[in-house]
């Protein structure tokens, strides 16, 4: 949807947009613990969810995938984007067979690109899956204040972020860096700042708001992630960008599985003793910040030469009937 929708100097403010999760998980932390004291944790699980069953509707309804496909875009919006747009986005939509899968796979940018994603959820997904649980069980805090403590930080991110994506655009519009060091310069405060903050979060004991102003910081500085690993995939293949972040996604997703139950095993087994949260709060910025190392030596913001498509003629299906078809050639790679 970014590669189809946005226009290439505006790239990282439209994936700005995207923080809607973020946004809702400001008011899903408070919310969900405000229901489990006065009503019962199962509607927390139940309102939440009818939430979202009505939104999916909404974006049927609303949602296409491109310019050239909605009825209501003027033809002013429409010709900016697909003007920006020229010689890096193709119109029509990859077939499977057309995927360089072999390419992808071994794409030394793409492999680092999906390791520092990794490492950008592994942060993400124990503030979301332990947070709370650190300001309620180890630092003693009721349910609802915890609540509102663990969503307050997520809005420093979308704060963070929004100036973040501007000055990503900007950059990359007036071409003050290559777009490769753009995005290397960017790990810095979306992987390694937030990991040191997280460090410091294990050392202050059950000082509130010393650990709020840390917590606030450390995923503040992580809105960085939209100019990094959250935008690298659309500078690597245009054409293939939903496709890149699908598998960038599930492997980094995989982090939500792996996190609970090593909580459970180094602290959770002790009554979450502070001390064995700090062991925790070690570990999570040790993924953090390797996977920033790896980016910073294999990333790349150049288009990929697996991202340029032309026709050719199918011997196998096409004999005498002088169609075509689209497969990966090989191109000079571009800024």
């Amino acid at each position: 949807m970014v590669a189809k929708w946005s226009h290439p100097n505006e790239r990282a403010r439209m994936i700005w947009s995207l923080l809607g999760g973020t946004f809702g998980t400001i008011l899903t932390y408070p919310m969900i613990a405000g229901i489990a004291e006065s009503v019962n944790w199962e509607s927390g699980w139940y309102i939440p969810s009818l939430l979202m069953l009505v939104w999916t509707v909404v974006w049927a309804l609303v949602a296409y995938d491109s310019p050239v496909e909605h009825p209501g875009i003027s033809a002013e919006e429409k010709d900016y984007i697909l003007t920006g747009q020229a010689g890096t986005v193709r119109p029509e939509k990859p077939r499977w067979k057309q995927t360089p899968m072999r390419q992808i796979l071994l794409s030394v940018p793409f492999i680092s690109l999906v390791i520092c994603h990794f490492g950008n959820l592994f942060l993400l997904f124990f503030y979301q899956n332990s947070l709370m649980l650190y300001l309620t069980k180890a630092l003693g805090f009721q349910l609802t204040k915890g609540g509102a403590a663990a969503g307050a930080p997520w809005g420093g991110r979308m704060l963070f972020g929004f100036f973040f994506s501007w000055a990503g655009d900007t950059i990359k519009r007036k071409k003050i860096i290559s777009i490769t060091l753009l995005r290397k310069l960017a790990t810095i405060f979306s992987h390694f700042i937030p990991g040191v903050f997280l460090i410091l979060v294990g050392y202050v004991g059950c000082d509130f708001v010393l650990a709020n102003i840390f917590l606030f910081f450390a995923l503040g500085f992580n809105g960085a992630a939209l100019i990094s690993n959250l935008s690298n995939n659309q500078d690597l293949a245009p054409n293939f960008a939903g496709f890149l972040y699908g598998i960038m996604n599930t492997v980094g997703s995989t982090s939500g599985m792996i996190i609970p139950p090593i909580v459970e095993e180094i602290a959770g087994k002790f009554g979450n003793p502070i001390d064995r949260w700090q062991i925790l709060f070690w570990i999570g910025a040790g993924v953090s910040i390797g996977s920033m190392i790896v980016f910073l030596f294999g990333g790349s913001g150049n288009i990929q030469k697996w991202n340029e498509l032309r026709p050719i003629e199918d011997p196998k299906e096409n004999v005498g009937a002088g169609q075509t078809k689209m497969e990966p050639i090989d191109s000079t790679a571009r800024t």
